[in-house]
């Protein structure tokens, strides 16, 4: 099995959008996003744009207790946060199946080695089933912008 970048982008300005853009569908796909942001931000996920009701997931924050959201218009990757975050992703991406996501997230919280991070723990599903996505799309939808420098990266392979 060998991973090929399918496509990477840094932001180089103030928005609410992180996009890979358009790429070659692959059926295994990691993606990495390193959030800088000024205010608070609620980065979610939408693939190939898609802000239909056509998402549920669970979360859980720090290890507490996990809850549903079902018929959504996205995934969750953190609920509200002021500091950077960095995800890593994980999804299954077949054609005729439901598009299956896992994100860990580590937020930074308050600088310096006295406080750990924060993290949390995300599963969601995209239930379209007639194509693979071919985009991955992180927008927020808090207050705060992301900022230049965030930037998006998905590896893929079948």
């Amino acid at each position: 099995m060998v991973w090929e970048r399918l496509a990477t982008t840094t932001l180089t300005g103030t928005g609410d959008t992180l996009s890979t853009g358009t790429f070659t569908p692959k059926i295994f796909i990691n993606y990495f996003a390193h959030i800088l942001n000024t205010g608070n931000i609620e980065p979610q996920v939408h693939d190939d744009g898609d802000t239909t009701n056509s998402y549920a997931f669970t979360s859980a924050n720090n290890g507490g207790a996990y809850g549903p959201a079902i018929n959504r218009t996205n995934i969750r990757i953190i609920n509200g946060t002021s500091d950077s975050v960095f995800v890593i992703g994980y999804m299954v991406n077949i054609a005729t199946e439901e598009k299956l996501h896992i994100h860990h997230v580590c937020q930074d919280a308050t600088a310096g080695s006295g406080t750990a991070p924060n993290r949390e723990e995300v599963a969601g599903k995209y239930v379209q089933t007639s194509t693979q996505i071919a985009e991955l799309d992180t927008n927020n939808i808090g207050a705060g912008d992301f900022v230049a420098d965030s930037n998006i990266t998905a590896l893929g392979t079948d």
